[in-house]
């Protein structure tokens, strides 16, 4: 994620710390928590895509598990 102009997170229930983290990173421009019930992968997805700024243009929606390769 080091060539994103933006890092929002969309926090759903994580129970280990991670908000803390991810509010204390520098890199990250927006977190915010909600808890989704009943669960849906849709509904997650809509809410964090409303985190986005207006003026962004190319957008990836993604886990953390996932790894981007440089370029």
């Amino acid at each position: 994620m080091s060539e994103a102009d933006y890092i929002v997170v969309l926090d759903t229930g994580s129970t280990d710390g991670t908000l803390e983290k991810l509010q204390a990173d520098s890199r990250v421009t927006k977190v915010e928590s909600k808890i989704i019930k009943p669960w849906r992968f849709d509904v997650a997805r809509n809410e964090s895509m409303k985190l986005i700024p207006d003026d962004a243009n190319i957008l990836v929606c993604t886990d953390f598990d996932e790894l981007f390769t440089p370029g």
